[in-house]
């Protein structure tokens, strides 16, 4: 089962692509996200991100997840 908490992670970080950044908006340490990301990855069974050292870039199956995953959340 997802956990909804790493899955709003995620889609926060998929819409802002850095990992920083996206931990300041979540008032998260940037390790924290990083755990909760990999956490989710090894949930779905993908990598989720390429990271980059100027952002991220989402794979196919980050993608996916982002497409169908506010619909999950809800």
């Amino acid at each position: 089962m997802i956990n909804t908490n790493d899955l709003n992670c995620f889609l926060t970080t998929a819409k802002i692509l850095h990992i920083t950044q996206a931990a300041k908006e979540l008032g998260l340490s940037q390790p924290a996200l990083s755990h909760c990301i990999k956490r989710l990855e090894n949930e779905v069974g993908d990598t989720l991100f390429l990271r980059r050292k100027d952002g991220l870039i989402l794979t196919k199956a980050g993608t996916y997840l982002l497409n169908r995953g506010q619909k999950i959340l809800d």
